[in-house]
């Protein structure tokens, strides 16, 4: 031994830098594959909340409405009217509930935002009518 060093052999060297490589390697790759995912985002277009609509997954679409606000996706008439259900759907979550819990103040603050949105809805407004129906029949169990 050389004046009380450890001397490393050179063969254990070389390979805990091999090792050491291929962990950097697959880190690395692992980032380009997150930020290559996350950069293929594409928008939801109106065929996409219409088949919502179609299939009753009004609970889904405030999800959709928040992704395409937070990449700045340009409001076309039809996704205005789509988001205006989203809105509604919302909105006829937090009335239901606090006329439940029986909260009248909350409950019609919550009314008139359902106004607001029906009033939004143009040529879907009659979606208005199956949310409020899917709440009556929930509720009549």
């Amino acid at each position: 031994m050389k004046s009380g060093k450890l001397q490393m052999d050179g063969k254990l060297f070389r390979v805990l830098v091999i090792v050491l490589a291929v962990i950097m390697m697959v880190l690395a790759f692992n980032l380009i594959f997150n930020i290559r995912d996350y950069s293929s985002w594409q928008a939801n277009d109106e065929t996409s909340f219409l088949y919502r609509i179609q299939y009753q997954e009004f609970n889904r679409m405030s999800y959709m409405v928040d992704n395409n606000r937070m990449h700045h996706v340009k409001e076309t008439d039809g996704l205005k009217d789509c988001y205006a259900i989203s809105d509604y759907y919302t909105a006829a979550v937090y009335e239901r509930a606090y006329a439940i819990c029986g909260n009248p103040e909350q409950e019609r603050k919550y009314e008139a935002r359902m106004e607001k949105a029906l009033s939004e809805m143009g040529t879907l407004s009659q979606t208005a009518e199956l949310i409020d129906g899917m709440f009556d029949d929930y509720f009549k169990q």
